[in-house]
């Protein structure tokens, strides 16, 4: 129950866009492991992106592959259910923008969880569980 409702808070509230350089570049590197099994981000430089970093097989993201992998099933399901290749950008692009709803509200229900196992008294597993989930 904590799970639904915090994962509903969190979707309900994304900016279901990304906007700044790093989330561009982190979906390029979804994008790119997808369509060509490689880290590596082909650019035109019309696209903001963070400051990719030189390398033997061409320019990389300055972080860890985890996020991108992360936004795979996102991805994937974008492709699947955008009608045609037009809406495929922006179906992919909402979706993997919304991959961290589930993450967050799973940290959430964990926590929840811990707290009823460890015997807090139930006010201070609302009160906390609350300010873990808004905060």
């Amino acid at each position: 129950m904590v799970f639904w409702l915090c994962f509903a808070w969190y979707v309900f509230t994304a900016s279901g866009h990304t906007y700044s350089p790093d989330e561009e570049t982190m979906y390029a590197v979804t994008r790119a492991i997808i369509h060509t099994g490689q880290v590596n981000i082909v650019t035109d430089g019309s696209e903001a992106m963070a400051s990719l970093r030189s390398s033997p097989i061409g320019a990389v993201a300055p972080y860890g592959i985890l996020p991108s992998l992360l936004a795979i099933p996102f991805y994937l399901i974008g492709l699947l259910v955008s009608p045609n290749a037009t809406t495929h950008w922006d179906m992919t692009h909402l979706l993997v923008s919304l991959c961290n709803a589930p993450i967050s509200a799973g940290c959430v229900a964990l926590l929840y969880r811990m707290l009823w196992r460890l015997n807090v008294p139930r006010s201070s597993i609302i009160i906390l569980t609350i300010t873990y989930a808004v905060g």
